[in-house]
């Protein structure tokens, strides 16, 4: 080992920009600055605690012209103290060591897409519940079906998004969208609500029959809030599409601009 006492002899290497501690987010790049100067023109490398960075076994890390060093899609494994290495055939010059942190990013499970609050549907209908949910780590959605009924399986439990199919539905029911992960919990609920078809009126009463009108009356019970009524009607025996009048908000109606002397049939839905 040599060591210079008084003065470093002409050529040696002198680190002319030293890195300094950088703070960088897992996934982005960092670069840890180096340069140095000496005749002839060092080399430069770099150690990470202690131990040789090599560029041919880690293709995330390179060194660039300049003497820094770039790290790229940094993982929490890159974090620990540097140095850089000025050499030539004069001698070998270090930095003082600096840190690079590795910052994890840390973000509770949120819904991006959140299933809606309510879905109507038909009797027998089919239908699919989308739900996204992100977050740092990812959390993994899962679906309840009422109060305590789990419908994904825990060993197949998809991490962001799960689609829920259902087929044939029958029932009006509550589902709940569930994303969890070690920060935390949510969930999200949807009711999936199945239109009944309403039923027909009742006590359809026909009377102030004339040649040409007839007045129609019924009464509903039903607790359905309708929208309107509909009569359809044709000339009984009738090879034809029924007539029809839509729209009708009352429970009575007069039937205009009939045949005369025609019995016909008639319906009230």
């Amino acid at each position: 080992v040599v060591v210079y006492a008084d003065k470093l002899p002409a050529g040696f290497p002198q680190i002319t920009q030293a890195p300094s501690t950088k703070v960088v987010e897992i996934g982005h790049n960092a670069v840890l600055l180096c340069s140095a100067v000496g005749t002839p023109s060092p080399r430069i490398s770099w150690v990470r605690d202690m131990l040789p960075v090599d560029p041919n076994k880690n293709s995330r890390y390179s060194i660039l012209d300049t003497g820094a060093l770039q790290i790229s899609s940094s993982e929490e494994e890159d974090q620990g103290k540097y140095e850089c290495v000025a050499e030539n055939v004069v001698g070998t010059e270090y930095s003082h060591s600096t840190m690079l942190y590795v910052k994890v990013r840390r973000v509770p499970p949120q819904f991006s897409i959140p299933p809606p609050p309510v879905h109507e549907v038909m009797l027998g209908a089919d239908l699919n519940l989308t739900c996204v949910a992100v977050g740092s780590p990812m959390p993994y959605v899962k679906w309840r079906k009422g109060l305590a009924t789990d419908i994904t399986p825990d060993d197949k439990l998809p991490i962001g998004r799960n689609v829920l199919e259902l087929t044939n539905i029958q029932e009006s029911e509550n589902y709940t969208c569930v994303a969890a992960s070690a920060l935390g919990v949510i969930e999200s609920m949807t009711q999936v609500k199945v239109q009944s078809l309403p039923g027909p009126p009742k006590d359809v009463r026909v009377s102030e029959i004339t040649a040409t009108t007839v007045r129609l009356s019924w009464s509903y019970t039903e607790p359905e809030d309708l929208q309107y009524y509909v009569i359809q009607y044709k000339p009984k025996y009738a090879n034809q599409a029924y007539s029809e009048i839509s729209g009708i908000i009352s429970m009575y109606y007069t039937v205009r601009n009939l045949s005369p002397y025609t019995e016909r049939n008639r319906q009230a839905v």
